[in-house]
């Protein structure tokens, strides 16, 4: 094998080839295509009835754990740091102390107290 054949092989081993697409079916008449696609349409509109998603009733059950006696202190100081960086947010920049607060901690203080009410609840609704 030659130098050049050798570059020719590598050449070509690294350039595309351009792609064939196969032809299209031939088209059928033009009277059996409207009554298909009448057919298909009917079809969908029948499985589109049929699919009806069903409610999620999981924000429901979350916002009734979050109000729960056992979540409300939780939610309460969440709502309290959520309003301290907001009022930071609103304050011009002179009036800003310290670093900006994130309510990370608190939210998942939350969603933790709030996951494991509703645990329960979803998985006996779900059954």
């Amino acid at each position: 094998m030659t130098l050049a054949q050798f570059l020719s092989d590598i050449y070509e081993s690294l350039t595309v080839a351009e792609a064939q697409a196969e032809a299209p079916p031939a088209e059928e008449k033009s009277e059996d295509k409207s009554e298909d696609k009448e057919e298909k349409d009917d079809d969908k509109e029948e499985e589109e009835e049929e699919e009806e998603e069903p409610e999620d009733i999981m924000p429901k059950l979350i916002e009734e754990c979050e109000s729960s006696k056992k979540c409300a202190p939780l939610k309460h100081h969440y709502d309290e740091c959520a309003e301290r960086v907001q009022q930071w947010d609103d304050a011009s920049e002179e009036d800003r102390k310290g670093k900006r607060e994130s309510c990370v901690e608190e939210y998942f203080h939350l969603m933790h107290c709030a996951g494991d009410c509703v645990a329960p609840k979803l998985w006996a609704k779900l059954k």
